[in-house]
């Protein structure tokens, strides 16, 4: 009886471990992956106000575009605070002044 037991126990085993009653897998599944190239990112800004406006302004770095915020000269001398949050929130690096 114990032997009968022990053969059931041994057959629910190989019977619940794969489709062909192996412990181990017979094939490998292969996933293909396609790796497209990084996408250049553009950084660009304008802000008006009242009788003033920076115009718009594009860069193809981040840390371009953030020396830019700070350059009175460039933004037409306008909307300084504007662009002072714009360069704290974005998380440029170094001060604004």
């Amino acid at each position: 009886m114990a032997k009968l037991i022990l053969l059931l126990s041994l057959l629910m085993v190989f019977v619940s471990c794969g489709k062909d009653g192996s412990l181990w897998p017979t094939q490998a599944t292969a996933v293909s992956t396609k790796i497209e190239p990084a996408q250049s990112e553009a950084y660009s800004y304008q802000f008006t106000g009242f009788k003033c406006n920076t115009d718009e302004h594009s860069f193809t770095t981040f840390e371009l575009a953030c020396e830019a915020l700070k350059d009175h000269e460039l933004n037409n001398d306008c909307a300084e605070v504007r662009r002072e949050e714009l360069f704290l929130s974005a998380g440029c690096p170094g001060s604004f002044s």
